[in-house]
């Protein structure tokens, strides 16, 4: 039977999850169509319209009509499989569709629902429903089962090689900073605590790149912007060494970044968890950190010896840059549950 995909997801750009799915897919030769979650909801750029969306649980003034489409998607395109990426609630017609099709309904849950960042009610009693919920947060694991969610099995994050890829030294964007720590990321509160500290008693020149670090007006000195594609591989691979932070609130053991840095060429340093110890095996000691100032301390030390962040780079890039570690090698794993 040929194997065929709804992915419901945000496919607007090449470096969003649903878009390393879907070329995963095409990659795979497997008939897919998809359902972009990103710009529907444009009321939220307007005070009344972010006032609605509190008030109705995190569910825009558009999120009727767009759920009220994806039935009609289902019955017209007849998915083996409808995947759902992340935090997206969903009408129970949808799952009700699926069911009617044989379709088996997927998510590949990357955040963690139960940080209040991302609360949704609507999103918790979807959980139910779902045939299978794919996480990348092990922690969270136990209290999905408690909500009774259909089968649970952890699944990491991973790199996509059209997107993460090792671009030449010698190519660089002269209107990027390449310094001696990196961190590349979104702002949080735990984050930005962190490279406060971290900054105090670090002796070479630092930089951050990502989302709503404006808000933080110590660390604005730091602030290089957003970055994306070729700019993004460039920034992680030229610089000395990148700070893998994972996200505390989000019950995170790694992150995307954790892979995306090898991917890249970059030489990473990884927070230390049980998770970064497994996909790092062999990775030495100077390469995990326990609090800012141990960070601080080993990123010192790794300035004055080159030869380490070679080691480093080496290795990192032979551990995680390989196809079982890649979003098709994911892909394989959520269609052998479809079935």
């Amino acid at each position: 039977m040929e194997r065929k995909l709804l992915i419901i997801g945000n496919t607007s750009a090449e470096y969003h999850l649903g878009a390393m799915l879907a070329r995963a897919a095409e990659a795979m030769d497997v008939s897919y169509t998809v359902c972009d979650t990103d710009g529907i909801a444009p009321s939220v750029n307007h005070l009344w319209g972010k006032l609605f969306n509190r008030i109705s649980g995190r569910r825009p003034l558009e999120w009727w009509s767009f759920n009220r489409r994806i039935p009609g998607l289902i019955r017209e395109h007849r998915p083996s499989g409808v995947l759902v990426t992340g935090i997206f609630p969903l009408i129970c017609e949808v799952f009700q569709s699926s069911r009617e099709c044989g379709a088996v309904t997927v998510n590949y849950l990357t955040d963690d629902p139960w940080n209040p960042s991302h609360q949704s009610r609507t999103f918790f009693s979807n959980l139910r429903m779902y045939d299978f919920i794919f996480s990348t947060k092990k922690d969270i694991i136990p209290d999905l089962l408690r909500v009774q969610a259909g089968r649970v099995s952890f699944l990491p994050f991973g790199f996509d090689p059209f997107y993460h890829r090792i671009i030449p030294a010698g190519n660089r964007n002269p209107m990027l900073r390449y310094t001696d720590a990196v961190f590349v990321g979104g702002a949080d509160p735990d984050r930005h605590e962190f490279l406060k500290k971290f900054k105090n008693r670090f002796q070479g020149s630092m930089a951050i790149y990502g989302g709503n670090w404006q808000r933080y007006g110590d660390l604005l000195d730091h602030f290089g912007g957003v970055i994306f594609g070729d700019d993004f591989c460039r920034v992680i691979n030229g610089s000395g060494f990148n700070i893998g932070l994972v996200r505390r609130r989000n019950r995170d053991g790694h992150s995307m970044r954790t892979y995306e840095i090898p991917a890249c060429g970059g030489v990473g340093i990884y927070e230390d968890t049980k998770e970064h110890r497994e996909i790092f095996r062999g990775y030495p000691e100077h390469g995990f950190f326990s609090s800012p100032d141990d960070a601080a301390e080993k990123c010192n030390w790794l300035m004055g010896n080159k030869g380490k962040l070679d080691e480093m780079r080496q290795l990192g890039v032979e551990l995680v840059k390989k196809d079982s570690n890649t979003y098709k090698a994911r892909l394989s794993d959520i269609l052998a549950v479809i079935k």
